[in-house]
């Protein structure tokens, strides 16, 4: 459940499941732990703060709309003071992203939407990234039927992303031959004859 809601807070971001309040006793688990799930941006602020109050709206509208690819923890430093001692906090708004229980980036000071944006993309993972994901899931559970088109598809639209492709392409072909070319290899049967009985000429 939602704790009251905080200065600077953006009202209609008030129920958003992905955007919570945490405390020193609840860190570890919140932030921590489900780092390990989705990447966790923790927001340190206080409610005398000013620039706090200017961040926090812009940082709740980024996250909802990713729609829960990155979620968002504000923990207030007055009230945690040996979390913001644990992280360095030394001027705030601070804010840390963590990523499998760790800090992976970092920024400090009010910022505009723009760079709060950016910032956020470098977090969340490509929709092209989550396609070849459960592509490879679909294969190691041997379902061709699932993961043939994902990666024919994924393969087709991976050379209009060249940030994406020399990453993602090496594990789509590794994942497995798309369906098509396994079926033109397995057009000839062996002995030299094609899959409609004629013989191969020498």
């Amino acid at each position: 459940m939602r704790q009251p809601l905080q200065a600077g807070k953006d009202p209609s971001m008030d129920n958003v499941a992905f955007i919570k309040d945490v405390a020193a006793a609840d860190f570890a688990t919140a932030v921590i732990e489900r780092s390990r799930t989705v990447p966790v941006v923790v927001d340190f602020w206080a409610t005398w703060c000013a620039p706090c109050r200017v961040l926090g709206p812009v940082l709740e509208r980024e996250i909802t709309a990713l729609g829960g690819k990155v979620e968002l923890a504000k923990l207030d430093t007055d009230v945690s003071p040996e979390i913001a001692a644990q992280y360095a906090i030394q001027g705030i708004p601070a804010v840390k992203a963590f990523r499998d229980g760790a800090v992976v980036s970092e920024f400090v000071g009010a910022r505009p939407a723009a760079f709060v944006r950016d910032w956020l993309a470098t977090l969340s993972p490509p929709a092209e990234r989550l396609a070849l994901e459960a592509a490879e899931q679909a294969a190691r559970a041997g379902d061709r039927a699932v993961a043939e088109p994902a990666l024919r598809k994924l393969l087709d639209e991976l050379p209009a992303r060249p940030d994406l492709d020399r990453a993602l392409r090496p594990r789509a072909r590794r994942a497995g031959p798309p369906a098509g070319r396994r079926a033109r290899r397995g057009g000839r049967r062996a002995g030299g004859r094609r899959a409609g009985g004629e013989r191969r000429r020498g």
